[in-house]
């Protein structure tokens, strides 16, 4: 058969294209937000952290039937935020929210 002369891209061609093209986008979107996603591993290991604190209590509770001293039943807001809370950080949110 002779040849036409019609130059173009064949479908494997442009499939391998694209596959290059969107996992390089892939690669520079996971290494321009690098904050963003360290912020996510940090919060992830505080809800850990917060349930191994629980499950704790909880085992204690159900062995000594009471609170490990220290720990009282009111709910508290914890941290150091100065925006973003709707109760004041560091208070009980009992008094905070004009409850109990």
């Amino acid at each position: 058969m002779p040849h036409r002369g019609k130059g173009g891209f064949t479908v494997i061609e442009l499939l391998i294209t694209i596959g290059i093209v969107g996992g390089l986008a892939a690669a520079v979107l996971v290494a321009v937000d690098p904050p963003r996603r360290f912020a996510e591993l940090r919060n992830v290991r505080r809800q850990k952290d917060v349930r191994s604190i629980l499950d704790a209590v909880k085992l204690y509770v159900a062995d000594e039937f009471s609170y490990p001293s220290g720990l009282d039943e009111d709910l508290d807001m914890i941290g150091t935020a100065t925006t973003g809370c709707s109760s004041p950080c560091g208070q009980h949110l009992a008094k905070a929210t004009g409850g109990g």
